[in-house]
């Protein structure tokens, strides 16, 4: 709540389904930096002073594209873009935070449910 600014939690209750609680890396991690790095040099940002800026301003095409060719380069199964713990924001796993309970959550009541028949 706090990285949100919010003085109480964003919601009262949540009902999700088909929980996803994917692998979550921290910002710093050599996971994250190759993802980036692989962004960099598919958007013909690389070698530029400042590839994130170079990023910021490249066409919305351009970006698509990248991003669509280094998703279908990966592993069945495995995520390119995930959210990444950033110590602020995200402050841990999710897996972590539910495990440790009510406490960590933004919101009153949670109830996830998953549907155990997609997993056959």
């Amino acid at each position: 709540m706090a990285a949100l600014g919010l003085q109480k939690p964003l919601f009262k209750a949540a009902l999700g389904f088909s929980m996803f609680l994917p692998t979550q890396v921290t910002a710093t991690s050599p996971t994250a930096q190759a993802i980036y790095d692989n962004l960099v040099a598919a958007t013909g940002c690389y070698g530029a002073q400042s590839t994130f800026s170079c990023l910021q301003s490249a066409n919305a095409d351009v970006l698509a594209a990248a991003g669509i060719n280094l998703s279908q380069n990966r592993p069945a199964g495995v995520w390119t873009y995930l959210p990444v713990i950033d110590g602020k924001f995200l402050t841990a796993r999710a897996s972590t935070l539910l495990a440790k309970g009510q406490q960590n959550l933004n919101g009153v009541r949670q109830l996830p449910l998953l549907d155990l028949l997609k997993l056959r």
